[in-house]
């Protein structure tokens, strides 16, 4: 019989986010603020929109939740996640943006994107986003 304590953390896996945005110094910012937080794993980082839900599937295991930007070349943000959320159901899509607008932010939740955190925002509330598209 094993009478040692185990902790919760050696028994819950970690959560696989994956960061999509053009830019490449955000992209690097983001997984290191990810990789910060013992909850998350940042399993890649994505610099183009071109067959997006595709590059998505290829990652096995599946991302559990995926930070996008929203103005990428080649990028209709809300067909993306449409295709995103019917192809990958477990999936939770955090939009990361620039638009801070309530039509944008209900456009994308009615897309099916989990979340929207404006960029001005702390990077906490980012996080925070994460941790709740995970809550269990």
């Amino acid at each position: 019989m094993n009478t040692s304590p185990t902790s919760a953390a050696s028994t819950t896996a970690k959560t696989r986010v994956l960061c999509v945005d053009d830019n490449v110094d955000l992209t690097s910012v983001l997984e290191s603020m990810i990789s910060a937080d013992r909850a998350f794993e940042c399993i890649g980082c994505l610099n183009s929109a071109w067959r997006l839900a595709d590059d998505v599937c290829a990652f096995q295991p599946l991302p559990d939740v995926m930070i996008l930007d929203t103005s990428m070349p080649g990028l209709d943000v809300f067909a993306v996640v449409r295709e995103l959320v019917f192809r990958t159901p477990g999936l939770r899509i955090v939009i990361y943006s620039g638009h801070e607008d309530s039509v944008f932010k209900a456009q994308a939740n009615a897309a099916g994107a989990f979340a929207c955190v404006s960029k001005a925002d702390e990077p906490a509330k980012l996080l925070r986003a994460i941790h709740k598209a995970t809550a269990r």
